[in-house]
């Protein structure tokens, strides 16, 4: 009897500490639950404490958010582009609506290790907090707003979409230190970051960069100024030069013969064309560019949370023989 007391109180000390996850759905129709289900961002924010998941879940209408966020939470959504590669995903997701936040808001000291995964966001982030995540995210401008503003050290922004389409510039900006940025699909421009280490991206351009390392990336032709002692290493510059040491560099590259499309719009149109150049000359034998390396850019951004692909429960059965059924799951890592 002892040891079953033992074993409960232990049980129930570690079920205390889970962080609860939340819901966040502004669709018609549905109806809050307290503490667990909610209509809006902010309410859902609100009740939420450092650790805590909010699944922010597809819509017909964004949402909307405080302007300051300062506690440690992870965002979770549904993924953007699904409608222009519906064709491409598997499973595709249940609903073509998306997750999108359209709001300008800071991150600040208390917001540290915070994450969003899977959103399509809109208008300027200002990150003034450290170890921040931003993974699988689409950034869209709009006449507002549209950058991402790294102004602190130690944030992680991989397989991204920053996107030219919109009406304003989906840039990385800011003053921060020591950023790190894999297999990310940059339509405009990166500047004025530190020391950034830049993997297997693709970048419209770059500007006033200082100590960058750029390895297995590929760099288009918007607004390029070479910067403060930066190195491309295994890297490809289109239509120009890189003026910078590095080494075992493609220069003067065409952009039709190393994409899909001539004029890339969707994430999909930065896949690797047959014969392109990229091809297997990154630094370790793999292709150059997002969709290369050990962690490629996953198109439509889809969160890495299991999907159920297949589902089969028999209308028939017994209380003897109970029901059959069989569910088949899709990791999406």
């Amino acid at each position: 009897m002892k040891q079953k007391l033992t074993l409960l109180l232990v049980f129930l000390s570690i079920s205390s500490s889970f962080a609860t996850l939340r819901r966040v759905n502004n669709n018609v129709g549905i109806v809050p639950v307290a503490t667990l289900v909610y209509t809006t961002l902010d309410a859902a924010i609100a009740d939420a404490v450092n650790g805590d998941t909010i699944y922010v879940e597809p819509s017909t209408t964004s949402y909307s958010m405080g302007s300051v966020l300062i506690k440690r939470l992870i965002f979770i959504g549904d993924g953007y582009q699904k409608g222009s590669n519906a064709n491409l995903i598997s499973p595709l997701s249940f609903s073509l609506n998306e997750s999108i936040i359209t709001a300008n808001f800071a991150i600040n000291t208390g917001a540290e290790n915070s994450a969003f995964i899977g959103m399509r966001l809109n208008g300027d982030i200002t990150v003034n907090a450290s170890n921040i995540l931003f993974k699988r995210c689409s950034f869209t401008p709009s006449n507002s707003g549209g950058n991402l503003v790294l102004n602190s050290s130690s944030n992680i922004v991989e397989q991204c979409f920053f996107s030219l389409n919109g009406g304003g510039h989906g840039d990385i900006n800011g003053s921060g230190s020591g950023n790190i940025f894999r297999n990310c699909i940059i339509q405009d421009i990166m500047f004025n970051q530190v020391n950034p280490l830049v993997d297997q991206c693709f970048l419209g351009g770059v500007q006033t960069i200082v100590n960058g390392t750029f390895t297995n990336c590929i760099v288009g032709t918007n607004n390029y100024s070479v910067g403060t002692n930066s190195t491309f290493s295994f890297s490809i510059k289109i239509g120009a030069v890189f003026g910078t040491p590095g080494s075992n560099n493609i220069e003067n590259a065409v952009l039709s013969d190393v994409f899909e499309s001539s004029s890339p719009t969707f994430d999909k149109n930065y896949r690797l064309k047959v014969g392109s150049s990229a091809i297997g000359t990154g630094n370790t034998g793999q292709n150059i560019g997002p969709f290369g390396g050990a962690d490629p850019y996953r198109l439509s951004g889809q969160a890495g949370i299991p999907t159920i692909r297949n589902f089969f429960l028999s209308t028939t059965g017994s209380t003897a023989s109970g029901l059959s059924g069989s569910i088949t799951v899709q990791s999406n890592n």
